[in-house]
């Protein structure tokens, strides 16, 4: 048994390197926001702000890890990010505040160029609580509502 803290890395999927991964960005009114891994404080608000766009961020990561922008098949990674930021911003100012030192009222106030930027930054730092946390809750929620799905269409055909 490790640390307290390599215990929660362990926990959320994260190891050392990462956990102290870091990235620096520099926002169209020149302020310098640092993005840090998601710590223990943020996780509850930061899972919260995310519960309405996991489905969008998992449809992104996979089309990441297929390596290309779509297959004609399934949006691109640009196209989940409009989707996001169209369909569901609120959701994406909480994830953004949550995740970082800045407040909703300053979330909600970033130019959207500043916005995707703070959001690829935040997933690049976060890869690993993504990865090993985020995207199988997605995945085991997408099956549970395909399985739903199914049985409302097979009790419709059936009453027909």
């Amino acid at each position: 048994m490790g640390s307290p803290e390599e215990d929660l890395n362990a926990a959320l999927g994260t190891d050392e390197a990462s956990a102290d991964t870091e990235v620096q960005l520099v926002l169209s009114d020149s302020r310098v926001l640092t993005v840090r891994a998601v710590r223990l404080g943020q996780l509850g608000r930061f899972s919260q702000a995310l519960k309405p766009i996991w489905p969008i961020l998992a449809e992104a990561m996979a089309t990441s890890e297929a390596g290309g922008e779509g297959d004609g098949q399934a949006p691109g990674r640009a196209e989940s990010m409009m989707t996001m930021a169209l369909e569901h911003a609120d959701a994406l100012c909480a994830a953004i505040a949550a995740a970082t030192e800045l407040t909703q009222e300053e979330a909600e106030a970033l130019p959207i160029d500043d916005a995707i930027r703070v959001c690829e930054a935040v997933v690049s730092v976060n890869v690993d609580f993504f990865t090993h946390r985020v995207l199988p809750q997605v995945q085991k929620m997408l099956e549970q509502h395909r399985d739903r799905i199914l049985e409302a269409k097979q009790q419709t055909s059936g009453s027909t």
